[in-house]
């Protein structure tokens, strides 16, 4: 029975529209995470500095996005995550133009990766909000469970691929793949 409730959840077209650009979101904040902390290594040769960037990557998430989600949910879910989705390749496009041309110091990355946190934190509630208007009742529960299994699934491949695909095509590559 579980099999075919599934099967039912992958025939609802906007929910899986929905899962796959969580998908990709996901993909792209674990390895921009990688990216973001190597190239301050790069311009720095500070490990400390390097893992400051992990740091900062989680303060907008940790302290922002409760608040950030009662905002959001008065909001237009679709329109939010689109704008988010925007100004964040517009961020990450800037830190490689930035660093390709030898411009970007520690503080600037520092600041980036915050500002590129603090709209994946307002993205995420908005993304979850939007779940049940694009998911019939009857999936709801289920459909929730694989968007965070898959979601966190997407995180953790995106985790593990970083460092050979910032060894492979170099960290402003992996951003153009964020991007």
């Amino acid at each position: 029975m579980e099999k075919n409730k599934y099967k039912l959840l992958l025939s609802q077209k906007k929910y899986m529209r929905l899962l796959i650009a969580d998908l990709i979101s996901r993909f792209g904040d674990s390895i921009d995470a990688i990216a973001y902390s190597w190239i301050m290594y790069e311009i720095t040769a500070s490990e400390s500095l390097m893992a400051l960037i992990i740091g900062l990557n989680y303060i907008p998430t940790v302290i922002l996005q409760p608040f950030l989600g009662v905002l959001v949910d008065k909001m237009r879910k679709k329109k939010i995550m689109v704008l988010m989705d925007v100004i964040r390749g517009i961020i990450v496009g800037c830190v490689i133009l930035l660093y390709s041309i030898n411009m970007l110091s520690p503080v600037m990355l520092g600041v980036l990766t915050l500002i590129t946190s603090t709209v994946e934190a307002i993205r995420m509630p908005a993304g979850s909000a939007f779940l049940p208007i694009v998911l019939e009742k009857d999936y709801y529960t289920l459909g929730k469970a694989a968007n965070y299994s898959f979601s966190r699934s997407a995180e953790l491949v995106g985790l593990v691929l970083a460092g050979g695909l910032i060894s492979w095509i170099g960290s402003v590559g992996v951003l153009f793949i964020d991007m």
